[in-house]
């Protein structure tokens, strides 16, 4: 799946310049009913703006998974002060904190592995400290679970090679806290 969505990303790395920070990603599994070919993929721009403080895209594509479904894809990009998007609420933070069940990272050359195979050549991925792509955060964390669902994730702070990552799960949602920051967000339904 995860290389799917990499795909439909990769047709508009020609619109979309380097820079661009993934803020967020939703995916709808449907039955394939239209008898598409196995290297069907489509990708468009649906929206852009730009401003003094940031600029975004707002995108969409699709394309066959596994099991022949049909996977539609929703994803925006941001460049500039990524404060909006922010969720400071540290009452909530410590209580996630608390409760976290399990944690984990990512080096950094895993990261450069995953830019490597998904062709992802963003400079905020390079270095040891380069920033997590968040399709390789999908597929670390979902990489476990049924392909068949429906999820969107939210990422409000960047997750860096070598960070710790505190992950709570609860009532269909996957938290990811970073040095007290809330950094992600999945719902899955």
């Amino acid at each position: 799946m995860v290389f799917l969505i990499s795909k439909v990303m990769k047709k508009l790395s020609e619109e979309i310049p380097s820079g661009f920070f993934l803020t967020k990603v939703e995916v709808i599994s449907e039955n394939n009913l239209t008898n598409l070919s196995s290297d069907y993929c489509s990708a468009r721009i649906v929206k852009y703006k730009a401003t003094d403080l940031y600029s975004y895209f707002i995108c969409e594509g699709e394309g066959l998974g596994d099991n022949a479904m049909l996977l539609k894809i929703k994803f925006s990009l941001m460049k500039g002060s990524m404060n909006s998007l922010r969720e400071n609420n540290n009452d909530k933070l410590s209580y996630l904190l608390d409760k976290y069940e399990s944690s984990l990272n990512f080096s950094s050359k895993e990261v450069e592995d995953f830019c490597r195979k998904t062709g992802d050549d963003n400079y905020i991925h390079r270095g040891e400290r380069g920033v997590v792509p968040g399709l390789l955060i999908i597929d670390k964390i979902l990489s476990n679970k049924n392909t068949k669902y429906n999820f969107s994730i939210n990422f409000y702070n960047p997750v860096y090679a070598e960070q710790e990552v505190f992950i709570n799960k609860k009532h269909g949602e996957i938290s990811g806290i970073c040095e007290g920051s809330l950094c992600f967000k999945i719902k899955i339904s």
